[in-house]
């Protein structure tokens, strides 16, 4: 399964369940997957992410991947949804839960 594809393709499905770090990173990686192996596939991930900005293009270029590879969509589809399902905790409740956490360590340590 190609993780930069499922990411765009969560991003579509909801645009705050991916941060633009995120967005930029799977960029980034997807580029360098094209160049190291070449692959029209991971080049069509990384083009459905610069669309970032236009949900048709996006849409157009998850569309090419899964028509040039072959690949199932529904498979795809399937994870996305499993994966979205996940209870997240919001960045802001992680890092005070790592606080805590520290404070605690630091708490039993002395």
């Amino acid at each position: 399964m190609n993780k930069y594809i499922l990411l765009v393709m969560k991003w579509l499905k909801d645009k705050d369940s991916v941060s633009q770090y995120e967005l930029e990173k799977n960029k980034s990686e997807a580029y360098d997957a094209a160049v190291a192996v070449a692959a029209a596939a991971y080049a069509y991930a990384y083009t459905a992410d610069y669309a970032d900005a236009a949900d048709a293009d996006a849409e157009y270029w998850v569309n090419k991947y899964f028509e040039t590879t072959g690949e199932d969509k529904n498979k795809y589809l399937k994870e996305l949804a499993k994966e979205m399902s996940k209870p997240k905790l919001p960045e802001v409740a992680e890092k005070i839960i790592i606080v805590l956490l520290v404070l605690i360590a630091v708490i039993v340590i002395n």
